[in-house]
């Protein structure tokens, strides 16, 4: 939900089971890298501080250690769905809407 103008707006998003794997318009998941190389504090209360060498930093709703970042790896992800709508006229495909699925912390 948000405002636009002062009025309420909203859309509902569906994620059926149901549609084929060839369809032009079933959802797409993509993980994504989510900024941290280090540990800057934490763990508390299910949060941690993690940031980048050029001092850029974030807090994430994950309990992180600095093992999770030994090597240099950056181990916090994104993982984020992509919902596409069909021009009825030209079937040009285009995404409609994102929505944030989960944050979580890669192992290896």
């Amino acid at each position: 939900m948000w405002k636009n103008d002062g009025v309420l707006a909203g859309r509902l998003i569906d994620d059926k089971e149901d549609v084929k794997d060839d369809y032009p318009t079933k959802p797409h998941v993509e993980d994504r890298i989510l900024l941290g190389d280090r540990l800057r504090a934490g763990p508390k209360g299910g949060f941690s501080l993690v940031g980048s060498a050029d001092g850029k930093q974030q807090t994430v709703p994950i309990e992180c250690s600095e093992q999770d970042f030994r090597n240099g790896r950056w181990p916090l992800r994104l993982r984020v769905r992509h919902y596409f709508e069909q021009d009825p006229n030209t079937g040009v495909v285009r995404v409609a809407a994102g929505r944030l699925v989960s944050v979580f912390k890669e192992t290896s």
